[in-house]
């Protein structure tokens, strides 16, 4: 038995990671703790400035809804009423209400979706070794984007299309294009195109994004 337990140190720290009902408590106490920060307007206060509120709240809304709150909640009311009056203009921001949206109400906000895949689309860097990528906001698509402003573009892009919303083929395809080139030969990826230096939260949106962008071009599962 010890030597299986030095062979595969995987299974006793499986075997001792907490399990749903040890989990749930802290989810609950996350989820009543932001509650009690939403402003009175419906919306939360966001970290950098008072500009980048709209992607605040959205994030917030996500991990509330993920908590299991219900859009008719008081709260969560009061939020999609604030979040439909803002036109975000930064990636993280529209990426992030278009999330929740296609989430909670994809038919009543139909035309916000609609509005934020265009924007998307137009955000996407379209010349240059950057090309498929996204970064803070529009470029008129040119510059060098990042991997974290490029997950979020196609998270959002994905959930979009999912509530019948239609994103462009060569989005798909400019995109999986970049995801390719910038995947180290360790099997990592880093911040940027040509980062060496892979990390486990790059990598999981590499994954992702190869993933979501396979799923809307019709790459074959056996590929």
């Amino acid at each position: 038995m010890a030597l299986m337990a030095a062979a595969h140190p995987w299974s006793e720290a499986a075997a001792q990671a907490p399990g749903p009902a040890a989990i749930q408590p802290a989810v609950e106490k996350a989820r009543d703790y932001l509650l009690t920060q939403q402003r009175n307007d419906g919306s939360w206060e966001a970290m950098r400035s008072a500009d980048k509120r709209s992607g605040a709240t959205a994030l917030v809304m996500l991990a509330l809804a993920n908590a299991g709150v219900p859009a008719e909640q008081p709260g969560m009311r009061r939020a999609l009423a604030w979040l439909r009056q803002q036109e975000p203009e930064e990636t993280y921001s529209v990426a992030l209400q278009t999330m929740i949206l296609a989430m909670l109400a994809p038919e009543a906000d139909r035309a916000i979706l609609e509005r934020n895949v265009e924007w998307l689309e137009r955000a996407q860097i379209k010349q240059g070794p950057g090309s498929g990528s996204w970064t803070y906001g529009q470029t008129n698509g040119a510059g060098m984007g990042d991997n974290s402003n490029s997950q979020f573009a196609l998270l959002a892009l994905h959930e979009a299309s999912r509530a019948g919303i239609l994103v462009r083929d060569d989005t798909w395809v400019r995109a999986q294009q970049y995801w390719v080139a910038c995947h180290n030969a360790d099997g990592a990826w880093g911040y940027t195109l040509g980062n060496a230096g892979g990390s486990g939260s790059m990598t999981c949106a590499g994954i992702a994004s190869v993933w979501i962008t396979s799923e809307h071009i019709g790459t074959p599962d056996a590929r």
